[in-house]
């Protein structure tokens, strides 16, 4: 694997084919990378899962039809790991 850089306005993890971006940082690729590249070198490669929400209460409530979107390659507490969180419908599925 290569070297991962710290990235200017958030941005994380990033690569490149050809042109050097203006803040000079990146992985460069020799080549067009693939999908599968594109999400690893692009620092996308984790899985995302559904979650009840709710309330922060003893016993906790859970919020129906409300659900966050979190990463499963972090661990609860991380403030990263929430991606969404909506009202969504019985039949939403992750892919």
């Amino acid at each position: 694997m290569r070297e991962v850089f710290d990235m200017p306005d958030k941005v994380g993890q990033m690569f490149y084919f050809k042109e050097r971006p203006w803040h000079g940082r990146g992985i460069p690729l020799d080549y067009p990378a693939t999908a599968e590249e594109a999400l690893l070198y692009g620092g996308l490669d984790w899985e995302v899962e559904k979650v009840p929400i709710v309330t922060d209460e003893r016993p906790p409530t859970k919020i129906s039809r409300r659900v966050a979107i979190v990463r499963k390659d972090l661990p609860k507490g991380n403030s990263r790991r929430v991606l969404v969180n909506a009202y969504l419908g019985r039949s939403y599925a992750v892919m």
